[in-house]
């Protein structure tokens, strides 16, 4: 009683005016709790509770019956609020419950309990899954969305990945009419995170981009705050034993949001491709052919010397980089993986495939491409269009992640976008993957609504596994 209402935004105008608008309606709850920053002996829980009150949260190892508890907070109606969680053991599962208590309750109410598992230790064994491009669009099946959100809690996976384009904040006449897409996606991946930490990558859509950081207002420092304020990204600190490297926060030059952690087997490295982007498109032009255009896009100097010192400072087994699209790819908007690796500043070459990395990023020593073979990394995961692909180059897997809400995603746009090898499916559904000391596994998911099966020629039962296969520790040069 009380909880959160459907949010429905004021008409939609620009690209939501095509494309039948956004879905940002959602089931009344009373709140949603998404995890986050976790560290070996601490995590947040940021918490939006859909009534005024006060709010705690009790927590304690599974198998204890010593619940330590949080400070008491006011939370205003929609607002997130943040506890940390402290003195936790490194690899270790947590029972935890929110409690509250409405303004004109005298009681504490306690919630479902809920779980978390803090950071493993060098050789465990654990499993995290990824999702790309949810988008709530008029693609999007809100049935086959939340379906997917639940095939991963099944999972139980330490941490969940999230690949952008998440909350299309560019696609709005005006880009503050998307408020209701980062409120609505608080109550869509509260549905997996409130027992699987959320680490996020930037989409090409979500508003933050270099070049649009310009003047007052604008939509880039606007879609930073929003994100961040409902997201909270990794804290980054210095000095030895920090959980995090990288820069998450805003500066005078704009904001980031590019970050490393080590979690048990594998060093786990999420890439920004667009606050160091400062340079827009001249012109719309090809969204698939190549052009030399693609240059623009850069991780920038400071971030590609951090990725080469995060990758020559670890002796993980498992190296896996995430990012919403290559820096580069094909045409005005980047598309492709493995075929697309080559060029730009990912792989060096000019559109026309002639050499082009000494002359457009003077000084610096590798293609991204080269530099993460070169330190055995096990796998790029990216999103962006909209397929499911495992591809291969030089050994490395480039595996593009398909929607977890459409329910019609198909194929026909593959060979478009350039892929012409690997094993191609469609969407919606979501990876899973699970690495220990020998060995690891790539899955994945189907996702199957009842009435919203779309017209997939796949036809795979609810958590079905489409695809899967398996995954070695980088060899030690």
């Amino acid at each position: 009683p009380g909880g959160r209402r459907g949010n429905r935004a004021a008409p939609e105008r620009g690209y939501a005016a095509l494309d039948a608008g956004f879905q940002t309606d959602v089931p009344d709850h009373p709140f949603d709790i998404v995890l986050a920053n976790p560290t070996t002996s601490s995590i947040t829980a940021s918490v939006v509770s859909h009534r005024h009150g006060d709010g705690c949260i009790e927590f304690a190892p599974v198998g204890s019956t010593r619940f330590a508890r949080t400070q008491p907070q006011h939370l205003h109606e929609g607002m997130p609020g943040r506890f940390a969680l402290v003195g936790l053991r490194q690899d270790t599962q947590y029972l935890y419950r929110f409690l509250f208590r409405p303004e004109e309750a005298k009681e504490f109410v306690p919630s479902d309990t809920f779980t978390f598992h803090t950071p493993r230790s060098a050789n465990a064994t654990f499993t995290f899954t990824i999702q790309a491009d949810s988008h709530l669009d008029s693609n999007m099946s809100p049935e086959v969305y939340a379906q997917t959100l639940r095939n991963a809690l099944a999972d139980r996976p330490d941490f969940h990945v999230d690949l952008g384009d998440t909350f299309m904040t560019d696609k709005r006449r005006d880009f503050r009419e998307a408020l209701p897409s980062y409120e609505a996606q608080r109550y869509w991946l509260g549905l997996l995170c409130h027992s699987a930490p959320l680490f996020q990558a930037l989409g090409n859509h979500d508003g933050e981009n270099g070049y649009a950081a310009r003047g007052e207002g604008n939509i880039a420092h606007w879609a930073f705050a929003q994100r961040t304020q409902r997201f909270p990204p990794p804290d980054i600190a210095d000095g030895p034993g920090a959980m995090y490297s990288g820069r998450t926060a805003w500066r005078d030059d704009g904001g980031a949001n590019y970050f490393a952690f080590r979690w048990g087997v594998a060093l786990c490295i999420v890439l920004d491709p667009f606050w160091a982007t400062t340079t827009r498109a001249r012109g719309r032009g090809s969204e698939v052919e190549l052009t030399d255009e693609s240059w623009r896009w850069s991780l920038g100097r400071a971030q590609y010397d951090w990725l080469a010192t995060t990758l020559s400072g670890s002796d993980a087994p498992f190296v896996f980089v995430f990012l919403h699209h290559l820096v580069g790819g094909r045409g005005s908007v980047a598309r492709g993986g493995a075929e697309a690796a080559p060029y730009f500043e990912w792989g060096g070459n000019n559109a026309d495939g002639s050499a082009g990395f000494a002359a457009h990023r003077p000084g610096w020593p590798l293609p991204i491409h080269q530099l993460l073979v070169q330190h055995g990394v096990t796998a790029v995961f990216h999103g962006h269009d909209h397929l499911y692909v495992r591809g291969e180059r030089d050994g490395l897997v480039y595996q593009c992640v398909p929607q977890p809400g459409n329910a019609r995603g198909g194929t026909r746009s593959a060979a478009e976008y350039g892929y012409q090898s690997g094993t191609v499916l469609g969407s919606p559904g979501h990876l899973r993957v699970t690495v220990g000391p020998k060995a690891g596994t790539v899955a994945l998911v189907r996702s199957v609504a009842a009435g919203a099966d779309g017209d997939r020629r796949e036809r795979e039962g609810n958590g079905t596994v489409a695809h899967q296969y398996q995954i070695l520790p980088r060899s030690r040069k």
